[in-house]
């Protein structure tokens, strides 16, 4: 009879984490199709768009309603009658009254007539590996499209949907509560409204900005709130339940991580109804599969991702803490939090790169504080200033303790790419292991101790940073910035501009200083970037020209050591090196430095903004070149007959984006003309070039040397 018994409960777990593995392959493999779907869509829509060509205007209208609008972002969401998907329209406030928008919208007419310009650029983001895209962000909640508004008028004849007339109903919500002082928080925590909240980014640096994005938790205190008040028979009860869970999640407007909560409550209340046992773990596998069914573009979305993994992590530390029904609730709590928190560390070091390890102090804390009042939030519109009074001196209190907080809950800490696969790695082999001993009959003993060494060594070998030789050059739009990875030594070529942000690409690289920073001239596209970069970076290192020193000096550290150019110039790396050759002029595009470099693997020059006469009397450190990094972002003035002649050349690489109508068609007839590649970061995002050819972010296509 154990043995019976031990049978079965063997076959249990093994049905659950079947189920969890397949919901985890499923999710895998959708998030490289739609992901694929997404670089291909940005592909074709840059190559059917070229950069050097003026597009007219194409003023329509369009007839839809208006699902979401943000008057903070002066953005609305827009779904259009005859598109499936949603676009982003961004107004002026000086030409659209919002406050009269706004007003219409509450009064039910939500469907609209919308003049917008369809020929405007889309996908103009920059695209590099590991940097925040916002695009994909828009499109993994189905908006494809930003535009501008022209003009509009309400359509008294179109159908309302259902998304705008829940939108009607948050709006109203809000103007009804916008005069009192905990607005903020209502909007933050009863709609997931939280662009007006004052301390976003004081709970953020704790850690517990979660709370303020409607999810599990917060569906999980209305959930049991309405358990208990709904009184009737078993069916009745929780049909209603659910249907005001719906109504809820319709409200603040059909997020995915809401959505995975109503579902858990459906599929608690039909296995209730069916007298059946609840499996938390196969719960949460099963409503990711329904979920990815229905909305198959929230697999891109990075807050869809997170809260898949925080359900899988809750449900096994849930299982675990009713095996011990004898561990006091304090302790439990104190073990819930810590173990979440933990487990939770990998997934944040991948998209985060910083993690607050002691963000589970704030969470036992704080967290406690703001549940306990959530339920008094329901009942502002009910109860109206009777109760504001006591929730706004609740909220001063929580502001208060959160505020003295010590420095060292608030500090995230960074650990590295290579730390992060080794805590994922170990993670994962931990996993394997429990999952491979549920049955002594599935694997041998001597199998298992030899996967598992297997497995350790490979855990080993992926914490190393290998020694790499290539160079990447970033997408940073009508601007240049360039790595040079030698040997652990990473020297940058320009910053881009004032707008560009390199410490997300760079720290996704296992890079924390920068040996050298090599400045082409003074204009703003080239060096804007350094203010903000050397606020996170040691830069131990920096050659410019004068001119350049001067625009500069304000924005760098006393430590860094800055090299005035003014006669050629070589660097020594391991297994390259590196000429800098100035030049002067009044011009300051010519007023600039060329970079000739020089590995056993690569060959090639970076010319900045010099133009063709300038640099073409240069003396010649190559011959041959794998690639020129054209000047002046493919200008007609950036390039010269004789020095192409002069120099055998693989690839040109052309930095820009369409805001002058760059490359000039001249420019790339004349390459066409030698025969050479051409590589763009407008149609190819970053481009990598090491020993084995040249690759391309976007397009996955890559030129490979036999």
């Amino acid at each position: 009879m154990f043995n019976r018994l031990r049978q079965l409960y063997n076959i249990k777990l093994i049905w659950i984490r079947s189920m969890v593995i397949l919901s985890l392959v499923c999710t895998l493999a959708l998030y490289t199709m739609m992901q694929s779907n997404y670089m291909k869509r940005v592909e074709a829509y840059r190559n059917a768009t070229p950069s050097n060509i003026k597009q007219t205007a194409s003023l329509k209208t369009l007839d839809g309603n208006v699902v979401s609008l943000n008057t903070e972002k002066g953005t609305l969401i827009f779904k259009p009658k005859a598109l499936e998907h949603k676009i982003m329209i961004t107004y002026n406030v000086e030409n659209i009254d919002a406050r009269t928008l706004e007003h219409e919208i509450i009064e039910e007419k939500t469907a609209f007539k919308m003049e917008i310009d369809l020929n405007e650029r889309q996908f103009r983001e920059t695209h590099n590996a590991y940097e925040f895209d916002y695009q994909k962000y828009l499109y993994a909640n189905n908006v494809i499209g930003q535009y501008h508004l022209k003009s509009y008028e309400v359509s008294d004849g179109l159908k309302k949907s259902i998304l705008a007339h829940f939108n009607s109903r948050r709006m109203k919500l809000m103007r009804l509560v916008e005069n009192l002082k905990v607005a903020e928080y209502f909007n933050a925590l009863i709609l997931g409204h939280n662009d007006s909240l004052s301390e976003k980014d004081l709970f953020r640096r704790l850690g517990i900005s979660h709370v303020f994005a409607i999810s599990g938790m917060h569906f999980g205190l209305i959930y049991a709130s309405l358990y208990k008040l709904i009184k009737g028979p078993r069916g009745c009860k929780s049909i209603l339940t659910m249907g005001l869970l719906i109504c809820y999640w319709g409200l603040i407007g059909f997020s995915y991580s809401a959505g995975r909560a109503v579902f858990l409550v459906i599929y608690v209340e039909v296995s209730r109804m069916l007298s059946r046992k609840i499996d938390a773990l196969s719960a949460v596998a099963l409503t990711n599969l329904i979920l990815l069914f229905i909305f198959p573009n929230a697999v891109l979305a990075v807050s869809y991702q997170l809260s898949f993994i925080a359900y899988l992590l809750i449900a096994y530390v849930y299982q675990r803490l009713n095996r011990h029904k004898k561990m006091h609730k304090m302790i439990g709590s104190f073990y819930f939090v810590f173990f979440i928190q933990i487990a939770f560390l990998p997934i944040q070091l991948y998209y985060f790169n910083e993690v607050n390890l002691l963000a589970f102090l704030p969470n036992l804390i704080i967290v406690p504080l703001i549940s306990a009042l959530f339920p008094f939030f329901f009942l502002i519109p009910l109860l109206g200033t009777s109760i504001v009074w006591l929730l706004e001196k609740c909220l001063h209190g929580i502001e208060f303790v959160a505020k003295l907080m010590p420095i060292w809950c608030v500090e995230g800490q960074i650990l590295t790419p290579s730390q992060f696969k080794i805590i994922f790695i170990f993670a994962f082999v931990y996993f394997v292991y429990k999952s491979i001993r549920i049955s002594q009959s599935l694997i041998l003993k001597k199998s298992q101790m030899t996967f598992m060494a297997l497995m350790t060594s490979w855990m080993i070998i992926s914490g190393f940073n290998f020694s790499k030789s290539e160079i990447h050059f970033f997408d940073v739009g009508h601007g240049d910035s360039a790595l040079i990875m030698n040997d652990h030594h990473p020297i940058l070529i320009d910053t881009g501009d004032p707008y560009t942000d390199l410490t997300q690409m760079l720290i996704k690289r296992d890079i924390y200083k920068i040996d050298a920073l090599i400045l082409s001239h003074a204009h703003s596209d080239h060096v804007g970037g350094l203010k903000q970069l050397a606020e996170t970076y040691p830069i131990y290192q920096i050659y410019c020209n004068q001119e350049t020193y001067e625009v500069i000096k304000a924005d760098i550290s006393a430590s860094t050591e800055v090299i005035v150019v003014k006669s050629p110039i070589e660097i020594t790396l391991a297994n390259a090196r590196l000429t800098l050759i100035p030049s002067e002029s009044d011009d300051t595009n010519d007023n600039a430095i060329a970079v000739w470099y020089d590995s056993k693997e690569i060959k090639g020059i970076f010319l900045g903004d010099i133009s063709g006469p300038v640099y073409e009397k240069f003396p010649s450190v190559l011959t041959e070149l794998d690639f020129v990094k054209i000047a002046h972002h493919g200008s007609k003035t950036g390039l010269s007959k004789s020095f192409l002649k002069e120099h055998p050349i693989k690839y040109a690489i052309i930095s820009h984006n369409e805001k002058y109508l760059m490359p000039n068609k001249s420019i790339l007839d004349q390459l066409e003309e030698e025969g050479i590649e051409i590589y763009k970061t407008y149609n190819c995002g970053e481009i990598i070039l090491n020993k084995r050819g040249i690759f391309s972010y976007l397009t996955h296509k890559s030129t490979v040397n036999p």
